[in-house]
């Protein structure tokens, strides 16, 4: 599940449309993503712009709009996770600010998640929830949370058995401009974008 529909205040602009290389962060963290996975249920805020050239790229991809906009990524994973298979074993959750976003890291994330309800990545100190492979009836419980008045999606990583790996650079999301520029030369001057 690929979170693309927030507001991005601090950015001032979407987030997932950013140029990052030959393609849009969206389009890397797809292309990066879609071999980890059945189905990549893509929600979007209503009237997003969004290159259809990436929703043909996979028949694994679905996109999805979120149903009341902008009240935050806990109720989005709540209504969202209506539309999960049943049989699934573990739920990828991320959003779409990862520019750091490995294949070698997402092979790390999923075999610790064998040994846990969620498998999670930090960075300086603070896990990421918008990063992490959940149990399906650990995402379930989102919507319930959010009804009782939550509001923070890191509740989800408050009593399931929860394993991380810790100080990742993959887990630091980009929020503002400076952000994205420090990405982009740490990227490119690597060698990774």
């Amino acid at each position: 599940m690929l979170l693309a529909g927030g507001q991005s205040k601090r950015m001032g602009q979407d987030k997932a449309s950013l140029p990052l290389g030959s393609q849009s962060l969206l389009g890397q963290i797809l292309q990066t993503t879609l071999p980890w996975v059945e189905q990549l249920l893509l929600v979007l805020g209503p009237g997003q712009r969004f290159d259809p050239r990436l929703a043909t790229k996979s028949p694994k991809i679905h996109l999805i709009t979120d149903p009341k906009p902008h009240l935050g990524p806990l109720y989005a994973l709540g209504e969202v996770s209506s539309f999960l298979k049943a049989d699934l074993d573990g739920v990828l959750v991320l959003s779409c600010d990862l520019p750091y976003l490995t294949a070698d890291f997402l092979a790390e994330l999923v075999a610790l998640k064998e040994r846990a309800e969620v498998a999670a990545a930090s960075w300086d100190g603070i896990i990421n929830p918008l990063l992490a492979i959940y149990d399906p009836l650990v995402l379930r419980s989102a919507k319930k949370s959010y009804r009782a008045g939550e509001t923070r999606a890191k509740s989800l990583l408050i009593g399931p058995q929860v394993k991380c790996l810790e100080n990742r650079p993959e887990a630091r999301g980009i929020n503002t401009p400076e952000d994205y520029q420090a990405a982009l030369k740490e990227l490119f001057q690597t060698g990774l974008g």
